[in-house]
């Protein structure tokens, strides 16, 4: 069933199985001899996201001390991959640029996408030469016991309650500050609470399928659109701030009036759907998914 809860467990029970799974899944791409680099660190990364939705919709039962090591644990492993996942986003990032906007897009960038390319080869040969990949593994087959004690009491919705209640309110306010600043860090800052709450509607999607995975979309779609934001404006940083990377290539201001341009578009595009998504009071929104839960428990298995 993947990123799901199941009727016929607890919650507690379900929750750790989850977690496992992921890490499981992440140990498996890190045995995969034939999986390619790229793709790996990209998966690696997404299971490393879901777990910490896990801890944060879970940490009210977790308590402090256990949620904030094993959220920071998963951070430190993600920071492992930060090199080459950068590296990577600027390379793509300048790809879909040029989709994007065809004849529109300038000429004469040849040395930039060829040093980005070059960035890119030599931070995964970084990442494979060093230690980091060992340690990773080491690191989940620890977190991997740590999660099968983790103290998960409360059964039911209330073991779920106020960590989503808490990621729907954050990801609101977030939501406002986002567009009253538009600073790169409040949107980046919006988009990882959003996307929280995009695992906990996906694991929570057999409670009503329908309804949780139009929501899901919805939330895909605005995460998509702000990542996208959040890939342009990582580039635009690197352009801006490293002249051995724009030397030699002409109409670099052209390129980024255009990741400008495009970044404007994604927000705009965003701006509507997180209104939708958000458009309920955090208590009013956390009532209405107890009451589809309270029905699915209700209801005789599958």
């Amino acid at each position: 069933m993947g990123f799901k809860l199941r009727k016929s467990e607890g919650t507690g029970a379900g929750a750790r199985r989850i977690a496992r799974e992921q890490i499981d899944e992440a140990l498996d791409l890190l045995k995969d001899r034939k999986a390619k680099p790229d793709e790996t660190v990209h998966e690696l990364r997404k299971h490393f996201k879901k777990i910490r939705a896990v801890v944060r919709l879970v940490e009210d039962e977790l308590g402090d001390q256990i949620a904030g090591r094993d959220n920071k644990a998963l951070r430190d492993l993600g920071r492992r991959l930060a090199s080459a996942r950068d590296a990577s986003v600027r390379v793509s990032a300048l790809k879909r640029l040029r989709e994007t906007y065809g004849k529109d897009f300038p000429a004469g960038l040849s040395p930039i996408e060829k040093r980005l390319a070059g960035r890119y080869r030599a931070a995964l040969g970084r990442l494979r030469r060093r230690p980091g990949l060992a340690v990773i593994r080491r690191e989940l087959d620890e977190l991997r016991k740590r999660v099968r004690a983790w103290p998960l009491q409360r059964e039911g919705f209330a073991c779920l309650q106020p960590g989503l209640r808490r990621v729907y309110r954050r990801g609101r306010k977030d939501e406002a500050l986002a567009y009253a600043s538009r600073t790169d860090e409040a949107l980046h800052e919006w988009r990882k609470r959003a996307k929280d709450l995009r695992y906990h509607v996906d694991l929570l999607e057999p409670v009503w399928p329908q309804a949780m995975k139009d929501f899901e979309k919805a939330l895909h779609e605005l995460t998509d659109r702000l990542g996208d934001d959040h890939d342009f404006g990582d580039l635009r940083r690197a352009l801006t701030s490293s002249p051995r990377l724009t030397a030699g290539a002409a109409d670099v201001t052209t390129l980024i009036e255009l990741i400008d341009r495009r970044r404007s578009e994604l927000q705009s595009a965003a701006r509507p759907l997180g209104a939708r998504i958000y458009s309920e009071k955090p208590k009013a929104f956390t009532r209405r998914i107890e009451s589809y839960w309270d029905a699915w428990r209700s209801c005789p298995a599958e």
